[in-house]
């Protein structure tokens, strides 16, 4: 069984997204701290099943991919809007606020954009309440 963490598991494409998590650290730019990033080759190579797992262990899951006409893939950002609007109707079967899932396309490196995006995120799912207790324990 995942051990919990809390906070926010950030899945992020090992292109453009990446560079601009690698950048914030360069700029010092700030998120909440108890961020998880998780390179991945591309966001369209993920599951919906590897995102509810990713749940076991974190109050929430953003996934930030490449814009679509960056995608070095061509069609993986796409795929994985349709993986996550999967997950998103499965979220309230298990007891989650489907807000706790977001989906962000970056189309620039810039750290602090990224930053912002994962803050952002990380304020927007403050206002959906308290994360369901024991799904991980």
């Amino acid at each position: 069984m995942a051990n919990r963490h809390g906070g926010i598991t950030v899945f992020i494409c090992n292109w453009i997204p990446a560079a601009g998590a690698d950048n914030a650290g360069v700029v010092e730019a700030q998120y909440p701290p108890s961020t998880t990033i998780i390179p991945i080759h591309c966001t369209g190579r993920l599951t919906s099943g590897i995102l509810l797992e990713a749940f076991r262990s974190a109050d929430a899951v953003l996934v930030v991919g490449c814009a679509h006409d960056e995608c070095h893939y061509v069609a993986g950002s796409r795929r994985c809007e349709d993986i996550i609007d999967e997950t998103r109707d499965l979220l309230p079967m298990v007891g989650i606020d489907a807000g706790r899932l977001g989906f962000v396309l970056m189309s620039e490196s810039n750290g602090d954009a990224f930053a912002d995006t994962v803050s952002r995120f990380a304020a927007q799912v403050e206002k959906t309440g308290e994360p369901p207790a024991g799904r991980a324990e």
